[in-house]
């Protein structure tokens, strides 16, 4: 009888197939282990990166100056700035024995009224002790930006963050002491105020529709659309010095002065070189610094060369008039020359693969690789394109990715113990 033996071959093969799988299973790991670094990685997000030049300029703008004939203090009964109509009452003029009366009466009303104004802001109604701890913030904040402009010796924004360091500090010491004098001292003004309009008044009115000043400044002749018409370089350089030498002098009895329209322009030179990036007709965006850094869109309507200073006297228009903006003559202003959006990558996470430019991203444990296309570059980041389309062979990368910053060995696909 023949005994049939058994194929000792394949329990050798099962068991070397076995072996094999457990040394790549533990390499795979031990390589992963050894090769893993301490991962650091950031959120894609999308930001922006603009060019810009700062300079001084000036408003331009058709103004009438209004008199009343007569010199007093004056009692206003619209907002400065408003829209008016023809014919409105605008104002009560209290007339005095003499026009140095007249005038100081004017000057001590109109510093009782901003006076008055600032400790009218520091009262907050409804407001208790917990809300202290953000009025601790915003004063701090507003301290250290009064000290960052000190120190650049910088006196655009001053007057405007010293007034709202005292509104803050005010608020502050009404909600800590029961005894402030801040409503004591407002009244105080209010009676001031009342003793300066007393006597016969004469009212006053518009005589056309249009935009209602209080404070005149003198240069509403020089600083208009007809000067802007003819202007050349020389003759707006003229105009600049004057405007900071003259010893002006405004009649007693203008109580006001009135703008036809809101159209208004700010002249603005600046080197060729910066110029030359902006092209008239289209709109820019300016920041006015004395106004609380306000952000404007306004036309760059034409331009002068001064070519002697190698510089561009650049025309602006503006047809908005924001609350509460303040129109005086010379500003300091910052135009954005260029911007670019994408999503912010730190040069170290950035990776080629066969030639592609790209970064590695983590999804869980894994690693993927997303293609960018870079649009902007500085010495440690740079800014990629947003919603790229995937290819065949790769995907783009995306916002609210987990980007690897400093990753070695990295590759498509691998998996991080």
């Amino acid at each position: 009888m023949l005994v049939k033996k058994k194929n000792a071959f394949l329990p050798k093969v099962a068991m070397f197939v076995f072996l094999a799988m457990v040394f790549v299973y533990t390499s795979y790991h031990l390589v992963n282990l050894f090769l893993t670094d301490d991962i650091k990685t950031i959120i894609s997000g999308v930001t922006t990166e603009s060019d810009s030049v700062s300079g001084t300029g000036y408003i331009f703008r058709d103004e009438t100056l209004l008199s009343s004939g007569t010199a007093g203090a004056v009692d206003y009964f619209v907002k400065d700035g408003e829209k008016v109509s023809i014919g409105q009452e605008v104002a009560n003029v209290y007339g005095v024995s003499s026009e140095s009366a007249g005038i100081l009466a004017k000057r001590m009303l109109f510093l009782t009224n901003k006076q008055m104004a600032l400790l009218e802001k520091s009262v907050i109604s409804g407001a208790d002790a917990t809300d202290l701890a953000s009025l601790r913030g915003e004063a701090n904040d507003t301290y250290n930006k009064i000290l960052n402009l000190i120190a650049e010796r910088d006196t655009s924004e001053l007057a405007v963050q010293t007034e709202k360091m005292m509104v803050t500090m005010n608020k502050m010491n009404v909600l800590t002491d029961g005894s402030s004098t801040v409503t004591a001292t407002h009244e105080a003004l209010k009676a001031q105020r009342a003793s300066y309009l007393v006597g016969q008044h004469i009212p006053q009115t518009v005589p056309r529709s249009g935009y209602f000043y209080y404070t005149p400044d003198g240069f509403e002749l020089k600083f208009n659309s007809a000067t802007l018409k003819n202007l050349t370089a020389d003759g707006f350089y003229s105009l600049v010095h004057y405007y900071e030498t003259a010893d002006l002098r405004i009649d007693a009895s203008v109580y006001g002065k009135l703008a036809d329209t809101t159209r208004w322009n700010f002249v603005m030179p600046i080197s060729q070189s910066k110029a030359a990036k902006l092209e008239d007709g289209k709109d820019y965006k300016l920041t006015f610094k004395e106004n609380n850094d306000t952000t404007l869109t306004m036309t760059l309507v034409s331009r002068v060369e001064a070519l002697s200073r190698k510089e561009s006297i650049l025309i602006f228009e503006c047809n908005r008039l924001p609350e509460n903006f303040s129109l005086d003559r010379c500003q300091n202003a910052e135009i954005e020359l260029s911007s670019v959006e994408g999503i912010y990558v730190p040069i170290s996470a950035l990776e080629k693969v066969n030639g592609v430019t790209g970064v590695y991203v983590l999804r869980g444990s894994v690693v993927y690789f997303r293609k960018v296309d870079i649009i902007y570059n500085e010495a440690d980041f740079c800014l990629v394109a947003k919603n790229g389309q995937p290819t065949e062979d790769y995907y783009y990368l995306g916002t609210n990715e987990l980007i690897i910053t400093n990753g070695k060995n990295l590759f498509d696909g691998r998996i991080l113990g």
